[in-house]
Order: C-alpha cells, then sequence, then structure tokens
C-alpha cells in the first residue's frame, strides 16, 4: 500500500483502487495466485460442463437412441466432480496461505512505520486511534485484499465463461441477462455511499465512546476529586445513544440495498425463465438448451447476488478505510529541522524544590515537603 499525498491531504481511494492494490499484492506471491485462480477456472468449467451435460442427457432420453450416451456421461461428470474437489482443496490452501501473507506484510509494515516515528509524532495521537487503525482499519483492507478481491474473481472468470456458453444456448436470453445483472450491480455500486456514510457516522460515535472511557480511566482519580461522575455519565449516555442511532441506520441501510439487490435478482431469474419457456413453447429453444440455461443462470444469479450483498460493501468499506492507513504511512519517519532553526547554546542552571506537598484526594497527600535540588552538570 502507498500512500498518496497532495497539499498534504490523502487522496480518497475507490473501489477499483482497492482492486488495483490488490492485484499488485497478490502479484508478490505468484505460485499461490497461480494456484487459487486454476482452481476458480476448473470449478467454473465444472459448473458450464454440469449445464451442458444435463442439456445432452435431456437429449438423449427424448431421442430414444440405441445407444445410450448416458453411461459415458455421468462418468464424465463423476471425474470432472472429483478433480473439481481436488482443485477446491488446493485453491482453498492456496488463496489461505496468500491471504495471511498478504495481512501479515500490511501489518509488519505499520508496525515498522510506527517504530520509526518521532516521539513528538505520538504526543498528539490518541492510543485509541492507533489501536483503531491496527485493528479495524487493517483488518477491513485486508478482507478487501483478500476475501474481496477472490470473489470479485470469481464472478469475472464466472462471466467469462458461463457468458460463452449461455450465448451458445440461446444468444437473445444471454444478452438480456448480462445486461440486466450488470445494470443490477452498477445501481448497488452506486447506492454503496449511502451505505458508506451511515457505516462512518456510526464509526465515529463508536470512537467518542471509546475516548469517553479512556478519559475516564487516564483521569479516573480527577473525576473523583472534583465530582466530575455526573458530568462524564451525561456524555457517556450522549455518545452512546448517538452510536446506538447510527448503528441501527447502518444496519438498516446495509438490509435495504441487500433485500433490494436479492428481489431484482431474483426477478430477473423470473423474467428470463418465462421468456425462455415462451421460446420453449413455439420450439425456437429446445427443452434440454433452456433447463441447461436456467441451470447456469441460477450459478450466475447466486454469484452475482453474493457479490453485491457480501463482496461490494467489502471493497467499499476497503476504499473507507485506506485513508487513515495511507495518512499514517504518509507520517514523516523523522524530524527535520527548517532553515530558519537555530542552535540553541548550553547554559548552566539549577533546578531547586522547597517543601513541595501535592494530593489528589482531601487528606490523601501523594507528595509531602519534598524538597530537593538539582545542580548543573559540571
Amino acid at each position: 500500500m502507498e500512500a498518496r499525498a497532495t497539499s498534504g491531504k490523502v487522496e480518497r481511494p475507490g473501489t477499483l483502487w482497492v482492486l488495483a492494490r490488490a492485484a499488485g499484492a497478490w502479484r508478490r506471491n505468484p505460485r499461490l495466485a497461480a494456484v487459487a485462480g486454476a482452481a476458480l477456472v476448473v470449478h467454473q468449467l465444472f459448473s458450464a460442463g454440469f449445464a451442458l451435460s444435463i442439456k445432452a442427457i435431456i437429449e438423449d432420453v427424448n431421442g430414444h437412441e440405441h445407444q445410450s450416451k448416458l453411461p459415458r456421461l455421468l462418468m464424465l461428470l463423476l471425474v470432472g466432480f472429483v478433480l473439481t474437489a481436488l482443485a477446491a482443496v488446493a485453491g482453498e490452501r492456496a488463496a489461505a496461505l496468500a491471504a495471511g501473507r498478504i495481512s501479515d506484510r500490511l501489518r509488519h509494515k505499520l508496525y515498522d512505520h510506527l517504530l520509526r516515528l518521532p516521539p513528538v509524532q505520538m504526543l498528539g495521537t490518541s492510543s485509541v486511534n492507533v489501536l483503531k487503525l491496527y485493528q479495524s482499519n487493517v483488518k477491513s483492507v485486508e478482507a478487501g485484499y483478500t476475501q474481496g478481491f477472490l470473489d470479485t474473481a470469481v464472478l469475472v472468470i464466472h462471466f467469462g465463461i458461463a457468458v460463452p456458453v449461455m450465448c451458445w444456448l440461446d444468444w437473445r436470453l444471454t444478452a438480456a441477462t448480462v445486461t440486466m445483472l450488470l445494470g443490477v450491480v452498477v445501481v448497488a455500486n452506486l447506492l454503496q455511499p449511502w451505505v458508506m456514510h451511515a457505516v462512518d457516522r456510526s464509526s465515529d460515535a463508536e470512537t467518542r465512546v471509546l475516548h469517553t472511557v479512556q478519559d475516564t480511566v487516564h483521569a479516573h482519580q480527577l473525576v473523583r476529586a472534583f465530582n466530575l461522575e455526573d458530568t462524564l455519565a451525561r456524555r457517556f449516555a450522549t455518545c452512546l445513544a448517538d452510536y446506538g442511532h447510527w448503528n441501527i441506520r447502518t444496519r438498516g441501510a446495509a438490509a435495504v440495498l441487500g433485500s433490494g439487490s436479492g428481489l431484482a435478482v431474483l426477478a430477473i431469474q423470473v423474467g428470463v425463465v418465462v421468456a425462455g419457456a415462451e421460446l420453449a413453447a413455439h420450439r425456437r429453444l429446445s427443452i434440454g438448451s433452456l433447463i441447461a440455461f436456467v441451470t447456469l443462470l441460477g450459478l450466475l444469479a447466486k454469484n452475482v447476488f453474493d457479490f453485491i450483498r457480501r463482496d461490494l460493501p467489502m471493497l467499499a468499506l476497503a476504499a473507507r478505510k485506506s485513508p487513515g492507513i495511507l495518512k499514517f504511512l504518509a507520517a514523516p519517519a523523522a524530524v527535520t529541522d527548517s532553515r530558519q532553526a537555530m542552535d540553541l547554546p548550553a547554559t548552566m542552571g539549577a533546578l531547586r524544590f522547597e517543601e513541595v506537598s501535592f494530593g489528589y484526594l482531601p487528606g490523601r497527600p501523594a507528595v509531602r515537603d519534598l524538597s530537593f535540588e538539582i545542580r548543573p552538570r559540571t
């Protein structure tokens, strides 16, 4: 992950930016990426072959031929199933190893930069913000780089394999299907900022709750000494109510987008099936081709719905959380003096404390009649 800053402001990345950076991270693990990609291709090829096998089986049964193709088709399906299962195991293992390496590299990069930061850089930084950056932000970016990128690759490969087969079965139904499914994806992507706005407000409200708890822990004795319990309790209740409000808004927005997308995908499936049945009724499409097309449509529609419901929010959240990481990595790791800086001359002086007393609570002094002197070094 590279930081990009313009006039002191870090550019806000988008979904495509996350996918491009994720592709770069996967290219650092070429063998694992190749195994995972090959497993995805094998799985989608088996899905397309399964649909075509259904078509062949139906036509074989309706043809009433003396030499049935059914035994050979079943044998091919069995071999394909075994190969797909083996490829899936190898692909999942390679994907898990690559995702672990990507996550470890990102966390190591952040921690190494944290160690190089000068102390003055950390004086005005809240520990809650640093921990949230290392936990919430990094976890969101990791999800986009790993699972989000893999699921996007699954969808692209599925379109690349299923669409030509569907075109061979019937180009008219394929054109309508691809157009409408891609339209649903585009609309869902356009609605993501609305959901992410609620996510941002919920995250900010949660941060205020954590800051209130942190302030109470750090200044607990002062709170008790100056009777600030009621003030902090009111502040905490306000922050918690705000967090609850935006948390409900976030869940509601995500549910509306997910349910709306699901209904749209279902409506597309129903419309395409009805149109295909009409073509089959007029003998412009065979029953076997219709069933094979509906099988591929169901698999493709499921991947599209899963991508909209799970992966688009994952990628959008990774894009939203990236600026915090970029800003942190863009912070200079060394302090440089300005051109007008002057050398401070060494001086000789002494520091003296005489009968100093101090306490946080009445009647319980922490320091009493403290006297000492620090003389200059000779």
